[in-house]
């Protein structure tokens, strides 16, 4: 009876993180403490690419006599008896205290995390509905979705956070082209698209890192993938008027009616159209903007609001609102 192959699977971001390694291990980045334990939080265990280091080691150097060589063989060997976490621990210092064969530890390391980074993900098709759905709410480009991905796996995992972040520092400006090969996206669109994010209200600068804000971690939460688009803005629906049942003068009304339904014009007028309806609470502003909106006949939306909400959060919502807005002529924005 024939054996069935079995396949090797991964989380999407313990596969995505061994991509990331291979690119910096690609540049040149030096393997460390913090590699080492970033590596078999990605890998599972370490023990796999150890023993793979000792077959092969055993196969190049088997003529060898080099003593220095036998010994880190024979201590590598010795590892893979060690308790999980010792080895985790000790990996580093392995790799320091057997320099002559540290390419091969290498190239081997590199090797698994070619392999690891190729493994079929379970939950990748959910990842891909979430950046397509927040390209979709906020008009980002592909590399601004890969930017928030990657901020929302170091804020949200420790150990990325750790060695990203605060070994290679890797969102400061002396590693970006690092960051940008990481990422595979080039330099002056990763520049480009940080600009965008942050003034827009989706990251935030902190100390050496960037931080998703406004709620927009939300979205990768799957619970929200149905109905994510409400999170930031709402249609504005509800109870409506005829425009003369408000105490707003004719020509008012008339004028605001002009504004919002020119459609005739150069892309030198396209600028937004920004009105301002003032009065106390519950004198008829938002029934009267959905009245508006009915009697012009075009889709208009309110920008949503929870009591914790901070500026970034409205600046969020509210890009979301004006991105939706953006696909309907005509249509318009409440502001609340």
């Amino acid at each position: 009876m024939s054996k069935t192959k079995k396949i090797n699977t991964a989380s999407y971001t313990q596969r995505k993180t061994a991509e990331w390694l291979l690119k910096l291990l690609e540049s040149g980045a030096e393997m460390e403490q913090s590699f080492f334990t970033c590596l078999e939080w990605s890998l599972g265990d370490l023990r796999g690419v150890l023993r793979k280091i000792v077959e092969a080691g055993k196969t190049r150097f088997r003529d060898n006599t080099d003593t220095d060589v036998a010994k880190a063989l024979e201590t590598l060997t010795a590892a893979l008896q060690w308790p999980k976490a010792k080895l985790v621990r000790d990996f580093n210092d392995i790799v320091d205290d057997h320099t002559c064969i540290a390419g091969l530890i290498r190239k081997y390391v590199a090797l698994e995390c070619a392999a690891a980074a190729s493994y079929p993900s379970p939950d990748s098709r959910s990842y891909a509905r979430i950046k397509h759905s927040f390209r979709k709410i906020f008009g980002v480009s592909r590399e601004g979705a890969t930017l928030c991905e990657f901020a929302y796996f170091n804020q949200t995992y420790s150990v990325l956070e750790n060695y990203f972040e605060n070994n290679m520092e890797i969102w400061e400006i002396t590693a970006r082209n690092t960051l940008a090969r990481m990422l595979n996206i080039s330099l002056s669109a990763l520049q480009e698209n940080l600009k965008y994010l942050v003034s827009f209200g989706l990251l935030e600068a902190g100390y050496k890192c960037f931080r998703l804000q406004g709620g927009v971690d939300s979205l990768w939460d799957e619970a929200n993938l149905q109905d994510m688009t409400r999170l930031f803005c709402t249609p504005l629906v509800g109870r409506t008027l005829p425009l003369e049942s408000f105490r707003i003068s004719e020509d008012v009304v008339r004028h605001v009616e002009v504004l919002l339904s020119k459609k005739d014009v150069s892309e030198k007028e396209t600028a937004p159209i920004h009105i301002m309806f003032y009065g106390p609470s519950g004198t008829g502003k938002t029934t009267f903007a959905r009245s508006l909106a009915k009697s012009l006949g075009v889709k208009a939306w309110s920008v949503s609001s929870r009591e914790d909400d901070e500026d970034g959060d409205r600046r969020t919502s509210l890009t979301a609102c004006l991105n939706l807005a953006k696909k309907h002529p005509g249509s318009f924005v409440l502001v609340d």
